[in-house]
């Protein structure tokens, strides 16, 4: 699944079909920072602000009090939802070991 998303969104240009996908994986995995982060990503390349900002401070206090799948230096993450949010190429996968 996690494929079909970079496919959409990276190769194919289409976000739009890789939305349901990473919604699904992250309600499905509410406690992966990684499905957190792939659907942070998809909003970012549907230009959906409000719902990307929102996303991406919740991705941020998670990291920032250690939640379980989130640990790890909240620089760290912070660097790693901003950049990727910042991708106009396509997702991008960072390690969410320390920065």
């Amino acid at each position: 699944m996690m494929f079909l998303i970079e496919i959409y969104t990276s190769e194919e240009n289409t976000p739009a079909k890789a939305l349901p996908i990473a919604l699904a994986l992250h309600q499905e995995f509410p406690k992966s920072s990684v499905m957190h982060l792939a659907y942070v990503s998809v909003l970012y390349q549907m230009k959906k602000w409000s719902e990307m900002t929102d996303e991406a401070q919740i991705f941020l206090e998670r990291s920032e009090r250690e939640a379980p799948y989130y640990r790890g230096t909240a620089s760290g993450r912070r660097a790693i939802v901003w950049e990727s949010a910042r991708s106009m190429a396509g997702m991008i996968w960072i390690s969410p070991m320390r920065i």
